[in-house]
C-alpha cells in the first residue's frame, strides 16, 4: 500500500507547492513568517518527497534541476501576477532548500542500507538457521 503512495504524494505535494505559489499572499495565514525560510524549509520537504516518490536512481543533478526548473517557472509566473513579484532571494532559498534535502535525504539512504548491511551479517544470530 505504502508503495503505491510514494509517487502520488510528490505529485500531490507539487499541485500544493503551485497553489500556494499563485494565490494572493494576503490570503495566506502564513505571510507574517520568515518567507525566507518557509521557501527554504518547503523545498527541503519536496526534494525528500521527490527522493521517495523515485528513490535514488534517476541522476540526483537531473532531480535537482527539475526541482529548481520548477521553482523558476513559480517565480517567473508570479512576475506575470499583480499580487505577487519575482524574487531572486527567493530562488536562492528555494535553491538551498533542495541542495541541503538532497543532502539529508542522500546521508538517510545511505545510513540505512549501511544498517540493513550491518543487521544482516553472516555472524549474526537472527541470521544463523537454526540446529
Amino acid at each position: 500500500m505504502i508503495r503505491l503512495l510514494k509517487k502520488p504524494q510528490f505529485y500531490l505535494l507539487l499541485a500544493i507547492y503551485t497553489w500556494l505559489g499563485v494565490i494572493p499572499t494576503d490570503t495566506l495565514y502564513i505571510a507574517g513568517y520568515n518567507d525566507k525560510l518557509l521557501h527554504f524549509s518547503g523545498y527541503i520537504v519536496l526534494m525528500n518527497s521527490c527522493l521517495l516518490a523515485y528513490g535514488t536512481r534517476p541522476r540526483k543533478s537531473v532531480m535537482f534541476g527539475l526541482l529548481l526548473l520548477y521553482s523558476f517557472t513559480i517565480e517567473v509566473i508570479q512576475y506575470f501576477l499583480p499580487w505577487r513579484e519575482f524574487s531572486l532571494l527567493d530562488l536562492l532559498a528555494n535553491a538551498l532548500g533542495l541542495f541541503t534535502g538532497q543532502l539529508l535525504g542522500l546521508t538517510a539512504v545511505r545510513l540505512i542500507h549501511r544498517y540493513n548491511s550491518l543487521a544482516n551479517t553472516p555472524g549474526d544470530n537472527n541470521s544463523t538457521p537454526a540446529a
